[in-house]
């Protein structure tokens, strides 16, 4: 394999990331707080 066969797929990732963020930016602000590990200050209050 070559440098040169890698540009393709660097080019369809980047084109990924870039169309993933109007799709998060429409997500509510917290979004997967029900599914994310609590915080330090969650755990001791309980």
């Amino acid at each position: 394999m070559m440098s040169s066969d890698f540009w393709p797929a660097l080019l369809i990732a980047g084109f990924g990331s870039i169309g993933s963020i109007p799709i998060t930016r429409r997500l509510p602000h917290d979004a997967g707080d029900e599914i994310a590990r609590p915080t330090l200050s969650e755990v001791v209050s309980h």
